[in-house]
């Protein structure tokens, strides 16, 4: 959904994924006032306007996701807010509170979406990820089986799906939807291959990279989903595969460590012991919205 005419919105991403919240939140909100006044006297019926619509409700969402993130890990984090000059006063309840302000604000904005077009999917994908985040997760499953009931052949919507049934550790549930949202990347995967391969001007090394990074969290999902269902073969299998894919993924390192940490592989395997982070869907979400306008705009 992102437009190349708002040169603010990838510089926010970046920002957000290095960890400079005061700059990310600064240019979603430069982003945010720019979709709001680009979409002025656009007819409600059109598509730039529901397009425009779905960025603003993002917008407020990714902002809430910025306070939401020194919130939920303030110990360690609370000297973020020092990059923020209008937070530098605030106490952990102040982030809360401001995470769910946003959300809130984003939620409104998605409803409007979906009374706008109510069988586009992308609305109900991303109100499952602000239920998500609030910890809502039976509301979560109905709008993301929503989202997947419109378009079952979309990645993300499968992925989204699976990692709600993980939060839920509901994992057997899980797989299907894990397994399907790796079959697309996979075929997407082979498809960039080939556009680059053959020279096609849109795409280029940076995005293979990005759907190889994709990948590689997909895999780390469903290697956690099966060393949950004690089906530690696979799951180490699984976690070698999305190293191979990008070899910085933190979460497919963290799991070979624990498996070796606890007899559950032999003994020789072991990687560096990171931190097991569990949020997949938001981190597969922000790569392939640079990716997916691209291919899909190659394909017409």
């Amino acid at each position: 959904m992102q437009n190349i005419e708002n040169s603010y919105i990838d510089r926010a991403y970046e920002e957000y994924m290095k960890g400079s919240y005061g700059e990310a939140v600064d240019l979603f909100e430069l982003s945010l006032n720019w979709y709001e006044d680009n979409r002025k006297g656009m007819l409600t019926t059109e598509d730039k306007y529901y397009e425009y619509s779905l960025m603003i409700a993002e917008m407020y969402f990714s902002i809430g996701n910025v306070y939401g993130d020194i919130y939920l890990d303030y110990d360690n984090k609370a000297k973020e807010k020092y990059t923020m000059p209008h937070a530098i006063n605030w106490n952990k309840a102040s982030f809360e509170r401001m995470m769910k302000v946003n959300y809130a604000v984003a939620k409104t904005h998605y409803k409007r979406c979906i009374e706008v077009k109510p069988r586009r999917s992308e609305a109900y994908n991303e109100m499952g990820n602000i239920l998500l985040k609030l910890g809502q997760y039976s509301e979560a499953e109905k709008v993301f089986l929503k989202a997947y009931y419109l378009q079952p052949q979309n990645q993300v919507i499968c992925n989204n799906v699976a990692s709600c049934y993980s939060y839920r550790g509901l994992y057997n549930k899980a797989v299907p939807y894990a397994e399907k949202a790796i079959e697309l990347s996979v075929n997407d995967l082979r498809e960039l291959e080939k556009q680059l391969k053959e020279g096609k001007e849109d795409v280029g090394s940076k995005e293979l990279e990005g759907q190889k990074q994709a990948l590689s969290i997909m895999n780390s999902n469903i290697a956690f989903l099966y060393l949950n269902l004690c089906d530690f073969k696979k799951a180490y299998q699984l976690y070698q595969m999305a190293i191979e894919f990008y070899s910085d993924n933190d979460n497919a390192r963290y799991g070979i460590t624990y498996m070796e940490e606890n007899k559950l592989i032999p003994k020789g395997w072991v990687m560096s012991k990171i931190k097991l982070n569990n949020n997949f869907s938001l981190i597969v979400q922000i790569i392939l919205k640079k990716i997916i306008p691209k291919q899909m705009k190659i394909r017409r």
